[in-house]
């Protein structure tokens, strides 16, 4: 597979990742395995993503402090289940890579 092809997988992944949270409703559960479901039905090219029980290098949950200025990280150790006036989302300028295996090749 050449690193083009690599490349378009990945960005489907994240696309389809990106579309799977953003389609949450307000309280409904983030769940990890359909996330995971979601990237290895992106490609016949996927083998795996990250290692046994750590699907993902980390998920993260930001949410506002208590002083309203800023964002408290946390990290989302399994499924998530948001308050009822929560809605989960992406934030872009934190998304991170999934570590991919592709079928011959190496991890991405």
């Amino acid at each position: 597979m050449s690193n083009v092809e690599e490349t378009n997988i990945i960005n489907t992944v994240t696309n389809n990742v990106t579309d799977y949270i953003n389609s949450l409703d307000i309280g409904e559960d983030f769940i990890i395995s359909e996330t995971v479901e979601r990237v290895m039905a992106t490609s016949d090219q996927i083998k795996n993503i990250g290692v046994a029980n750590q699907p993902f290098d980390s998920v993260y949950i930001y949410r506002p402090s208590k002083l309203e200025d800023n964002k408290v990280r946390s990290i989302l150790l399994g499924d998530y289940d948001p308050e009822d006036d929560e809605r989960v989302i992406v934030e872009t300028e934190y998304a991170g890579n999934i570590p991919i295996l592709f079928r011959g090749t190496r991890t991405v």
